[in-house]
């Protein structure tokens, strides 16, 4: 439900923000392809599965993303709640010091909120959060808690539907939170197709 769209669109802004970066996990590369190309400065986004989170045993990620969680894949998992657990193991190694952005309007992401042990950012394109991106009028705002600015005009947007509104101020919580630089992180929305 907007994971492929979002860790690619995510992916672009971070090149598009100059960090060596590289997209795999479920979206193509395999994850464990990643490992010889990397450095301590790249940023590898991933799209991970339930089925992979729920094996976990020491994945680290500094910044960990939930877009919504809704019923999938409950004949494996038994029941959304198992499900959901699945899920919520993104978590599991996080640290205050990491990032979990969690979709404000989805319930169980407002649950995983109280759950994660790292510094929680919200999305949202129908209200204000305290910290993380939201819609403002006709303007898309980032807040890391202590202030806030607008980031680009929600028109800016390529991308068709409500749903990647979300995707796009779940992308910009991640990059920004992360340290890109704000101009270039609107350019790589707004060249994304």
């Amino acid at each position: 439900n907007g994971k492929t769209t979002t860790t690619a669109l995510t992916g672009k802004i971070f090149e598009a923000a100059g960090f060596h970066t590289q997209v795999g996990g479920n979206i193509g590369t395999p994850l464990i392809s990643l490992v010889s190309t990397s450095t301590p400065e790249t940023i590898n986004v991933v799209e991970l599965s339930s089925f992979q989170l729920e094996g976990i045993q020491e994945l680290h990620p500094a910044v960990a993303m939930v877009l919504n969680v809704t019923p999938d894949h409950l004949d494996r998992h038994g029941d959304f709640a198992a499900y959901a657990a699945a899920k919520a193991r993104i978590f599991k190694n996080q640290t205050p010091e990491d990032i979990a952005i969690l979709n404000a309007e989805d319930a169980t992401c407002r649950e995983y909120a109280h759950l994660a042990p790292s510094c929680v950012m919200m999305f949202s394109r129908l209200h204000e959060v305290a910290a993380g991106a939201f819609v403002e009028g006709s303007d898309i705002v980032y807040s890391p808690g202590e202030y806030s600015h607008t980031v680009m005009e929600v028109e800016e947007i390529l991308l068709k539907g409500a749903h990647n509104i979300e995707n796009v101020l779940a992308a910009i919580c991640a990059a920004l939170a992360l340290g890109a630089d704000p101009p270039k992180v609107r350019q790589g929305v707004r060249d994304f197709k």
